[in-house]
C-alpha cells in the first residue's frame, strides 16, 4: 500500500468450499512504452506466434496421417481440419476431424467447430456405445463452456463457479434424451445411439465396418449429414504451409 502497510491477498485453501486464507503477494512494475510501439510489437509477436502454431499443427497433422492405418470419416461439404488423435503402443487408434463454418478456420482467433467426427479402430475392447456417447457429450459441453470466458470475481468465487459449471455439465449429460436416429454413413442410413440436450448439442455413435464413429454436433440437423471416409486426407486436412 502507498502508506507502507501490508494488504494480504486471499488465496483459496479449499477447492470444495472455496475457503480463503490471507497470503502475501509480490508485485513488480514493468517499464512503460509508447502505446503505438506496444501495439505494433504486440501485433507482430502475435502474428509470429500464430504462424508458428500453424506450422507446428501442420507438422503434427502430417505425422498423424502417416501413422493412421484405417479409414478416417468426415462430413461431406464441410471445411475440415485435424482436431485430435489417440494412440496405443505407438499405433494411432483414433482420430478426430473438426468441421467449421469458416473455409479457413482459425481456432486461435476463437473459431469453434460445429461438428466433430471421431473414428476409432479399437476392435479388441470397444467401449459400450452409451459410455462412448456420454464421454463425448461431456467433452463437447466443456468445449462450449470454455468458450464463454471466466467471470471477473475473487479466487473463491471462481473456484465455486468452476465446480458448479462441472456439475452442470455432468447433469446435462445424464439428462440428455437418448434415442435411435439414422445418420447417412457410406451412402446408407445407419442407426445410431444418440444423446441430445435442450441446447441442440448432440452426440451419435455408430459402428460401421468394424470401426466406431462418434459424431458430436451443435445446431446441426443429423439428417443433413453425409459421412464418408476422407479419400485424400492430406489434400483436405493440410493447410498451406505458412510462409
Amino acid at each position: 500500500m502507498p502508506d507502507g502497510t501490508a494488504a494480504p491477498n486471499p488465496v483459496v485453501s479449499c477447492r470444495v468450499c472455496g475457503h480463503e486464507e490471507p497470503e502475501a503477494t509480490l508485485l513488480s512494475v514493468g517499464l512503460a512504452f509508447p502505446d503505438k510501439e506496444n501495439d505494433e510489437k504486440h501485433s507482430a509477436r502475435l502474428a509470429l506466434a500464430r504462424a508458428d502454431q500453424r506450422r507446428r499443427q501442420r507438422l503434427s497433422t502430417v505425422a498423424t496421417l502417416r501413422q493412421t492405418r484405417f479409414p478416417t470419416y468426415g462430413a461431406d461439404g464441410w471445411p475440415a481440419r485435424l482436431g485430435g488423435s489417440g494412440s496405443r503402443s505407438g499405433q494411432v487408434t483414433e482420430i478426430t476431424i473438426d468441421h467449421y463454418d469458416a473455409p479457413v478456420p482459425d481456432p486461435a482467433a476463437g473459431d469453434r467447430p460445429r461438428l466433430a467426427i471421431t473414428t476409432k479402430s479399437e476392435r479388441l475392447h470397444p467401449e459400450p456405445a452409451l459410455g462412448d456417447a456420454r464421454k463425448t457429450l461431456q467433452s463437447w459441453i466443456r468445449r462450449d463452456q470454455a468458450a464463454g470466458g471466466w467471470p471477473e470475481a475473487s479466487r473463491a468465487a471462481v473456484t465455486l463457479w468452476l465446480r458448479a459449471r462441472e456439475r452442470e455439465g455432468r447433469a446435462a449429460v445424464l439428462d440428455a434424451v437418448r434415442s435411435a436416429q439414422p445418420v447417412i454413413i457410406d451412402g446408407t442410413p445407419t442407426e445410431t445411439l444418440m444423446l441430445t440436450t435442450p441446447r441442440k448439442q448432440w452426440v451419435a455413435v455408430a459402428r460401421p465396418n468394424a470401426l466406431t464413429v462418434v459424431v458430436a454436433a451443435r445446431g446441426v440437423e443429423p439428417e443433413s449429414l453425409r459421412l464418408e471416409p476422407i479419400a485424400d486426407p492430406p489434400a483436405r486436412l493440410l493447410e498451406p504451409e505458412p510462409a
